[in-house]
């Protein structure tokens, strides 16, 4: 065995952000880890990975986030082992809101926990951080949106 073979040679080391990419990937609410793992979930972008790349997961209901290795993949599949799954909250369940001519709903990273009127589905207010929040708000303001209803 000679000496070389035992040390690590400098062009064997590199920054990480050069040599592997990482992903924020937004599941639809409700999808399970076990689903991500399955190498044809990501038949659409598999052509993006490549060995060695992280995933970082955080489903749009917020149940969980999870990081995932690329040990490989294709054009059409990628193979994923997790390397962190956190548990962050129960899946939601469908709660009763406060105000019946209004419901608030997750939708996404963008518009958050909503408030939505259920007669023509617009958005109220969005960008709530938690559905106790948007709850919370709805309830404040009961009201007033019940007096806007009314006058329309």
């Amino acid at each position: 065995m000679s000496s070389q073979s035992t040390k690590m040679l400098s062009e064997r080391v590199k920054q990480a952000d050069y040599a592997r990419n990482v992903f924020r990937v937004n599941p639809e609410q409700g999808t399970p880890i076990e689903e991500l793992l399955d190498p044809g979930y990501w038949v659409h972008v598999a052509a993006k990975f490549r060995a060695g790349d992280k995933i970082e997961v955080f489903p749009d209901g917020g149940e969980y986030y999870a990081e995932l290795l690329v040990v490989s993949c294709s054009r059409i599949h990628a193979k994923l082992v997790p390397l962190v799954v956190k548990a962050l909250a129960p899946a939601a369940k469908p709660a009763k809101d406060p105000v019946a001519p209004f419901k608030i709903e997750h939708k996404g990273s963008i518009h958050k926990w909503s408030v939505i009127r259920v007669a023509d589905k617009e958005y109220i207010k969005d960008g709530f951080d938690s559905r106790e929040d948007a709850a919370a708000w709805l309830k404040d303001n009961e009201a007033e949106l019940s007096k806007a209803s009314d006058l329309a």
